[in-house]
């Protein structure tokens, strides 16, 4: 198929668009957009491509749109909301950021790297409180599922980063309060 031609619409979905039953029977059973629209995997894979292009080439914006247009075609794609948190991220928005990554982590909760990587965002933003929540939810998730390959790793991980937080956190907190006595 020429590249042209990969990433159009079908012309039979566009009409079908103007259908509100043949909508329905394409928005069923959990389907996306990319079923809707007709699009190939090939053709997601190559859009998703190109918006790892965007973020490398730190065209934040760009990426921004290209993710959410990705996270939207097909939400039951992690890569996809974890590309729309990065991209929010480093465009400067960490609390959709924050958003985006929990979007991820409800989509792959076994993932040690996706956890601390939202934790990250949120220390960035100052916002300790939903980096403790992250971390217990990572606890929650390991405790929950033991015979994950990963779960007492996650756990370990988790329980030393929450530790780290508090400690510093509170010593910040009275650090504060010494001072403003």
């Amino acid at each position: 198929m020429p590249l042209n031609q990969r990433y159009l619409i079908d012309p039979e979905y566009k009409k079908g668009l103007q259908d509100e039953k043949w909508l329905n029977s394409k928005m069923g059973d959990g389907r996306g957009l990319k079923d809707v629209l007709g699009f190939s995997d090939d053709a997601v894979v190559g859009f998703y491509e190109a918006a790892c292009t965007l973020l490398e080439q730190q065209r934040y914006e760009d990426a921004r749109d290209a993710f959410f247009f990705l996270s939207h075609l097909s939400p039951h794609v992690g890569a996809f909301w974890l590309g729309q948190a990065r991209s929010e991220q480093l465009n400067g928005s960490p609390d959709e950021a924050i958003a985006y990554y929990m979007a991820a982590l409800g989509l792959d909760q076994a993932n040690l790297e996706l956890y601390m990587e939202c934790v990250r965002c949120c220390l960035a933003a100052y916002n300790f409180d939903s980096a403790l929540t992250v971390l217990d939810n990572a606890i929650d998730y390991a405790n929950q599922h033991p015979d994950n390959g990963n779960s007492t790793q996650l756990h370990d991980a988790a329980v030393e980063a929450k530790e780290w937080i508090i400690a510093t956190y509170m010593q910040n907190n009275s650090d504060e309060g010494e001072a403003a006595a």
